[in-house]
């Protein structure tokens, strides 16, 4: 009974086992179809929609996030700030005004020392009475002289002494207008030079003319900036490099300066100088422009300097990116590599389908070595870096429409 019974069960089995194979077959046909039917309608209804690729997206080299550039503030050649010397008096006369041009050793300003005026004065006098000291010792010690030659052996021996002391004050004396004439050049040295001459070639870009005929007084340690002159010959841009990133630089490496507000405005430039010590405390943040820069506090930041080729356009204190020079620094072929399934034949030759234009186009390219690991080949001709390019998919037509930016969700 026992086994009739489990012959009749397997026969219940088979059947129901045999419909869900059956149904499972049934959905994975018809979704089969369907997704035949929606590839017919993407190639020849109105939905076709080809993407094109630009090269340098392809090979890696395309727009890198801002996140990856390097920072920095431009600066002057040199800058020169002069402060009122209160020990030389009140400024009294400018001869230059924000905006002037002016050339090293021009004069900027000048002193009015009623005082020091005095003192060279005082020093003048003192020289004339050391002076005049001299002058009496040497007529009494001529005198002496003249009166030993007249005087009888017992006389002669006293004006001998008189003449020995007059010697020792004569010294003495000319030791006195030495020290007098030292004081007056002292003198004349700290309170004369009351004309102060650039010491670069440049620009005014400050002068504050509310310490004109003021006397800056003595608590004053750190008084304003007085003047400003800007060496504005050649422009450098001052970055910072963390720690993890520094071995990225090389000096003479050739970069690209980015406009931070407009990425497509840059200037070219190299490495001049990459710091060997951590910057301490360097204004990150130092400049005219109001900009928000993510750093990690916690690393070690070094400092480097960009000598700019050119900088029309560019003003001391802007904040920048600065670019690698990729190709450069790591001594890439301006020679595309692409894929090699993006090379077509057609009559024998080789094409490659562009769409610079947005219409998908024939570009007949001259290929050079081909890596077969990398299944990449070289295109030494008909084709940039810079151009758009398409998979060449059977249904990729002459004159077809091409959208060179992939579409976003």
């Amino acid at each position: 009974m026992k086994n009739q019974q489990q012959k009749k069960n397997k026969k219940k089995i088979i059947p129901i086992i045999l419909s869900v194979v059956l149904l499972i077959a049934a959905i994975m046909i018809a979704i089969f179809i369907t997704n035949i039917k929606k590839s017919d309608e993407t190639v020849d209804g109105d939905e076709t929609t080809i993407i094109a690729m630009q090269v340098k997206d392809i090979l890696g080299e395309g727009d890198v996030d801002s996140g990856s550039y390097f920072t920095g503030v431009i600066e002057p050649k040199a800058t020169s700030k002069y402060n009122i010397d209160n020990s030389k008096g009140t400024v009294n006369k400018c001869y230059v005004k924000v905006g002037d041009t002016v050339q090293k050793d021009q004069k900027l300003y000048s002193y009015s020392n009623p005082e020091g005026d005095l003192e060279v004065r005082e020093a003048e006098l003192e020289l004339e009475m050391q002076k005049s000291t001299v002058s009496q010792q040497q007529a009494a010690i001529n005198k002496l002289t003249k009166q030993i030659k007249e005087a009888t052996p017992e006389e002669q021996e006293e004006l001998k002494q008189e003449k020995g002391q007059a010697n020792l004050e004569l010294k003495q004396a000319t030791f006195g207008v030495e020290k007098a004439e030292a004081a007056l050049e002292a003198v004349r040295s700290k309170n004369n030079n009351n004309i102060v001459y650039s010491t670069v070639s440049g620009v005014v870009k400050k002068l504050d003319q509310t310490q004109m005929n003021k006397t800056v007084t003595i608590e004053e340690t750190n008084p304003a900036i007085f003047m400003e002159i800007v060496d504005m010959s050649t422009y450098y841009i001052k970055g910072s490099v963390d720690e993890f990133r520094r071995d990225e630089l090389k000096k003479d490496q050739k970069v690209t300066i980015i406009n931070r507000q407009d990425e497509s405005e840059t200037w070219q430039g190299k490495i001049s100088e990459i710091g060997e010590l951590p910057n301490e405390g360097m204004e990150e943040n130092a400049g005219t422009e109001d900009i928000e820069v993510e750093e990690n506090p916690n690393l070690t930041k070094y400092p480097f300097t960009v000598e700019l080729s050119a900088a029309k356009g560019l003003n001391i204190g802007r904040h920048v990116f600065i670019s690698l020079d990729v190709e450069a620094s790591e001594g890439k072929s301006s020679v595309p590599s692409i894929p090699s399934d993006f090379i077509a034949k057609r009559d024998g030759k080789s094409i490659v389908w562009t769409a610079n234009d947005g219409v998908a186009k024939a570009t007949e390219v001259k290929l050079g070595k081909e890596d077969k690991e990398m299944m990449t080949v070289e295109v030494t001709e008909g084709l940039k870096k810079d151009d758009y390019i398409i998979y060449p998919d059977s249904f990729v037509k002459e004159g077809m429409e091409v959208q060179t930016d992939a579409p976003t969700e």
